[in-house]
């Protein structure tokens, strides 16, 4: 879908906060305290910013974290130590900028749940893909997909990847 969008718009404007980082952030959440607190550093996190690791800029994106929660503590929690350390990966990939001055706006948005504990992928990528913050579904920003909709959308997804690696290999032979 990144290539997808790279492809057509010439650059990805959404990038998804993978598992890896949030697990990051909760391992240092459990594992700090105010006098035990380290700043990041670009090793800790290379895999998550560096755009010759992702193929692209983070700094171009909006980004998206799939957690669906009913704001309790513990995520607004995460969500404060989140844009607290996303701060620092910004600082790290823009030494001219201070935590000061950089800018971060979590956005809560309230999208329809998934009926399933195996779909989140799905409409994580569907979301990404169609999200504009507008109100178009009822009460909605994001569609209440039906389970054979999502069926289609993962034979879909399988389908164009299939294409996008046969294209790839048909270029490199």
């Amino acid at each position: 879908m990144m290539e997808e969008e790279k492809a057509t718009n010439g650059a990805v404007t959404r990038h998804m906060l993978g598992p890896q980082f949030v697990n990051k952030l909760i391992c240092d959440l459990n594992q700090s305290n105010e006098d035990s607190y380290k700043p990041w550093c670009i090793e800790d996190v290379s895999l998550f910013i560096l755009p010759s690791k992702l193929g692209y800029d983070i700094n171009q994106c909006k980004l998206v974290n799939s957690m669906h929660d009913n704001f309790s503590t513990s995520k607004k929690n995460l969500d404060d130590a989140m844009k607290h350390r996303f701060k620092e990966l910004l600082v790290l990939m823009n030494p001219g900028l201070t935590k000061e001055s950089a800018s971060i706006t979590l956005l809560h948005v309230d999208v329809p749940r998934q009926q399933n504990i195996h779909d989140c992928g799905i409409h994580v990528l569907k979301y990404m893909e169609i999200w504009d913050g507008s109100i178009k579904w009822q009460d909605k920003t994001m569609p209440d997909y039906q389970h054979k909709e999502i069926l289609k959308i993962r034979q879909s997804l399988y389908v164009d990847g299939f294409d996008i690696l046969k294209t790839r290999l048909e270029k490199r032979f």
